[in-house]
């Protein structure tokens, strides 16, 4: 079953409304809401076990797989560098709402839409007021990660390292405790957002590839599927895409 839908990406999050299609257990480094509109979503862990409900949160670095019937489902990710991206105890696929919402459906819908960036991350925030959250005071990390240097693509982490003022394993410490996921899975997962924007803009696969640091599409489809546990030509087939800078 092909992925059939509208996508979106913006800094910091990424999201996606429409029918759910083939995928096989896989983990990313975004924390990521699975939103019903009608009909209760399921989604699986890696354990076999099925949560079912309205709003299902998958934290980052956690195995999953849709496995809805439900019609149309929406999707919304945020990686750590925002909100819900910075869950500090939450290691496990959690209902956070039984019921199916229209309300969060659609306002999901319309931001897709109209690839409106600040509803996407007001959405986001509304789920982060019962969830605990990790500390958010200012850092030089959280400082570095707001900079013009780690966009679009983050440096390697001897340079991140020597712009935060401290050592590479120093450094490498640090960004796990305050970011929930270590840094080289942060570099991989903004990589992918920089290949799937440049396919947003028009690229080909393997353009695109180039234009996220890939060596080749074959380490992009490779990475991808690992990722969103299907091939990228399989997602983009039916998938109206697009990139809010």
């Amino acid at each position: 079953m092909t992925w059939t839908g509208s996508a979106v990406l913006s800094t910091g999050t990424a999201a996606f409304v429409g029918a759910a299609g083939d995928n096989q257990l896989h983990r990313h480094y975004a924390t990521q809401l699975v939103i019903a509109e009608r009909v209760p979503v399921e989604v699986m862990g890696e354990d076999g076990v099925v949560a079912r409900g309205g709003v299902i949160l998958c934290p980052a670095g956690v195995h999953h797989r849709i496995v809805t019937t439900a019609p149309e489902v929406g999707l919304l990710y945020a990686e750590p560098t925002i909100g819900l991206g910075r869950l500090a105890s939450c290691t496990t696929i959690q209902v956070l709402e039984k019921s199916a919402n229209v309300m969060l459906f659609q306002r999901l819908t319309a931001a897709v839409a109209t690839q409106d960036a600040d509803a996407l991350h007001a959405l986001i925030e509304t789920f982060t007021g019962p969830l605990r959250l990790r500390a958010t005071e200012t850092t030089r990390i959280r400082s570095l990660m707001e900079s013009p240097l780690m966009r679009p693509l983050p440096p390697p982490l001897a340079v991140a390292a020597r712009h935060a003022g401290c050592s590479p394993s120093r450094f490498s410490h640090q960004f796990s405790n305050e970011m929930g996921i270590p840094y080289r899975a942060f570099v991989k997962w903004r990589k992918l957002l920089a290949a799937i924007g440049a396919i947003a803009q028009g690229q080909d696969f393997t353009t695109a590839a180039h234009a996220g640091g890939f060596a080749d599409s074959a380490h992009f489809s490779r990475t991808f599927k690992a990722m969103f546990g299907m091939a990228p030509s399989r997602l983009f087939a039916e998938l109206t895409l697009a990139e809010k800078r």
